[in-house]
């Protein structure tokens, strides 16, 4: 201890301490982590945001495997940490959500193992008889993307009654997606998410699903932004699911 101290004593007299390498704290690291993991998910949303439509089949087995392998990356370094040294690395803006994925039961983080490869789902052609506007064609395809199950269109568009925000979203998505200005929309899938997952619009939800039904909900929902890294990137990997699922579903917007 005395050497020690005597040679820690010397560096500090010479001014060599300032020159050793001081180790990041666990809060630096996790940080680090998540912030490179999140500058990566942002540019896969930009890659997908970058495509054109209509997309061909081998367009989209890249972007699939792409995100299983960014996604698979991004769970393995999060999981290095233990629990309550990863939750240091949830977004402030994210922790109300964090709170009801706990609540369903969830892992927030999530194991490497349950992150797979998602493909975009795929609607059927239009009815030729049957003109649908475009937000409502959205909306079928954000039920199919997030895989809620038990909510169908008519329960969202009844909950829409009570969240004008979020109809008034749903349309102005759908007019960015019939015009192909996909740069502008990464900004409103944030929005849109955030409304989906908020307490006005899950409460209308329950009111028609009952409260066993919502709990359902909120599990599939949960897993689903899990699964998608969200309390520690964000929105992004939900955004270009959402995004990618709109592209391969080009022939619905026709």
């Amino acid at each position: 201890m005395l050497i020690r101290r005597r040679f820690l004593s010397v560096l500090g007299a010479t001014g060599l301490a300032t020159l050793l390498p001081v180790a990041p704290s666990v809060a630096q690291t996790v940080a680090a982590v998540a912030g490179r993991q999140r500058e990566l998910a942002l540019g896969f949303l930009n890659t997908v945001a970058a495509q054109e439509v209509p997309l061909a089949g081998e367009t989209v087995l890249r972007l699939v495997a792409e995100d299983f392998r960014l996604r698979h990356r991004a769970a393995v370094q999060i999981a290095e940490f233990p629990r309550d040294q990863a939750y240091r690395a949830i977004r402030d803006e994210l922790w109300p959500w964090v709170k009801q994925v706990e609540a369903a039961g969830v892992p927030v983080v999530v194991p490497p193992g349950l992150i797979r490869p998602e493909a975009p789902p795929t609607l059927p052609p239009p009815d030729p008889d049957r003109k649908e506007p475009a937000h409502v064609v959205v909306i079928d395809i954000v039920i199919e993307t997030l895989g809620v199950g038990i909510v169908d269109r008519k329960i969202i568009e009844k909950a829409l009654e009570t969240t004008p925000e979020l109809r008034k979203l749903f349309e102005e998505l759908a007019g960015r997606v019939t015009t192909k200005t996909w740069s502008e929309i990464a900004p409103l899938l944030d929005k849109i998410f955030g409304v989906l997952v908020g307490g006005t619009f899950l409460q209308a939800i329950g009111k028609q699903v009952g409260e066993r039904g919502l709990r359902e909900f909120l599990r599939r929902l949960s897993f689903k932004t899990v699964l998608r890294l969200v309390p520690f990137v964000g929105w992004a990997y939900m955004g270009a699911s959402l995004m990618l699922a709109l592209k391969n579903n080009w022939h619905r917007f026709g």
